[in-house]
């Protein structure tokens, strides 16, 4: 529908009616087809991006026309006709008026638009956080699920390389597991990092914020990919060592293995002593190797960062000084064997059974009971004494099996082991209320009367009850093998 000469048209913008309008034609463009134009350049001003230097809503006269900006930009352009027939007002006038009216309309519809935006803006970050909480939701679930199916999972196949294998089936699971976990952390710092750059970034206070956040973040992470690539190299030959050391280390470790148990046989060392060289062979594999894989790795030594490690590695060292010289002169004994279990040593006013030697210490037994750990590197500082060996004692007695034969046998048992730990029970004889049996515990004159007293002790609490042998042929006579088991039970008429 056009509207006739002579008719005001109101410019429209964005379907709200403009203080601006046209009353005539100008050349071949109507008044509606000016207006159009003009609400075209209106709304292209008002959702231009905000200037700094922009000069906001200006409405002048210049050269007998009134030409009307926003931010600059021409949006309207009245002649002399033009004011005339709007109302006959002179070019001032109707300029000054117009300049006022425009500006509230502009600054109205900047304001609707900064409301929607606001709108807008909180109803995506709101999804945002949203989509964020749902994603973080699947996170935990999926890797719940995940932890579950590894820990209820077999045995797990470890890597291998060339047939070595590179970690233990538990190893394989740990490092698994802590891959997972790494990954978690990972994924759910990213979704959170995300989503807060997402919704800081829609609103103006928080830009800067978020400039920073990612400045901070983003910014050492492209620093750390490419000095993890510029790395690559290294990390490359760093793994080729350590496998090949790997390799070489499991077989030193068989190979003395078999010494040892007597399978392989050697010309440089007696099988006692395979234990003590797998320490010092293996040692030395893995010094070496942790060197080259260092150098493989930095490349170059000479930094503060290697300076850092050596001065804590020095640090270390010197703090454990008597554990690696208790450690050292742990090997030198047992690559000499000075002495073995049985033997009865004295090492300063330490003194007993040897019982078990050890890298770190040697474990006595001493006649009184209990047990005495020596370190190795007393051996060093205090002289060593060989005593001879003194039979154990015993004490042979008939008790009844009036409570069962292995409630009593334990019941004497634990008797024994309170006079020594290394005490035992032999069965002599048994008959069908009795068992002849030998209590062994302890060493020296004073070692029996120990063992009589805490027999009768066991006797006075009820634990154990004393029996007559019997005369008849009912004794059964129990013979033992080497190893303390019965092997034939007979009567003795």
């Amino acid at each position: 529908m056009t509207a006739p000469d002579g008719e005001p048209v109101n410019v429209v913008a964005r379907d709200v009616v403009s203080p601006l309008r046209f009353v005539r034609a100008e050349g071949k463009a109507s008044a509606r087809a000016r207006a159009s134009a003009s609400g075209r350049a209106l709304i292209a001003a008002i959702e231009a991006p905000a200037v700094a230097s922009a000069a906001g809503v200006a409405v002048a006269v210049e050269d007998d026309v009134v030409v009307a900006r926003v931010d600059g930009v021409i949006v309207a352009t009245f002649t002399a006709a033009d004011v005339l027939a709007d109302g006959g007002l002179g070019l001032e006038a109707f300029a000054s008026a117009r300049e006022v009216q425009l500006a509230a309309f502009v600054q109205a519809q900047r304001d609707r638009d900064k409301v929607r935006q606001g709108v807008t803006r909180f109803t995506f970050s709101i999804a945002i956080a949203l989509l964020a909480f749902l994603l973080l939701r699947a996170q935990r679930r999926l890797f719940s699920s995940w932890q579950d199916t590894l820990e209820q999972r077999g045995p797990l196949t470890p890597p291998n390389v060339l047939g070595v294998p590179l970690l233990s089936p538990d190893a394989s699971r740990a490092l698994l597991a802590s891959g997972l976990h790494i990954l978690r952390v990972l994924l759910i710092g990213g979704t959170i990092f995300a989503a807060v750059v997402t919704i800081g970034g829609q609103f103006a206070r928080t830009q800067p914020w978020v400039e920073v956040l990612v400045d901070g973040l983003i910014k050492p992470v492209i620093r750390g990919a490419n000095a993890a690539l510029g790395g690559v190299p290294g990390v490359l030959l760093a793994g080729v060592i350590a496998i090949v050391s790997l390799a070489v280390y499991r077989f030193v470790r068989i190979l003395l293995d078999g010494v040892a148990a007597g399978r392989v046989r050697s010309s440089l060392f007696q099988k006692e002593q395979a234990p003590v060289a797998r320490v010092l062979v293996g040692g030395s594999v893995v010094i070496v190797a942790a060197l080259l894989v260092v150098a493989a790795l930095f490349l170059r030594f000479g930094t503060s960062f290697e300076s850092l490690v050596l001065i804590g590695a020095a640090a270390v060292a010197l703090g454990a000084v008597p554990f690696f010289a208790n450690g050292v002169a742990g090997l030198v004994v047992q690559w000499r064997q000075p002495f073995g279990p049985g033997d009865h040593i004295r090492v300063g006013a330490a003194h007993g059974e040897v019982v078990r030697v050890r890298l770190h210490d040697v474990l006595l037994v001493p006649e009184e009971g209990g047990t005495i750990a020596v370190p190795m590197l007393s051996l060093l500082l205090q002289p060593l004494q060989r005593l001879p060996s003194e039979p154990r004692a015993h004490v042979d007695t008939v008790v009844a099996r009036d409570r069962g034969s292995d409630v009593v046998l334990d019941s004497l048992h634990k008797l024994v082991k309170l006079v020594d730990e290394r005490g035992h029970v032999e069965v002599l004889a048994a008959s069908s209320s009795t068992l002849s049996v030998r209590l062994i515990a302890g060493r020296g004159d004073g070692a029996q009367q120990t063992l009589w007293r805490a027999l009768l002790r066991a006797c006075d609490s009820g634990e154990v009850r004393l029996a007559q042998r019997e005369s008849s042929g009912a004794v059964r006579r129990a013979d033992r093998d080497g190893s303390g088991a019965i092997v034939r039970v007979e009567d003795r008429g």
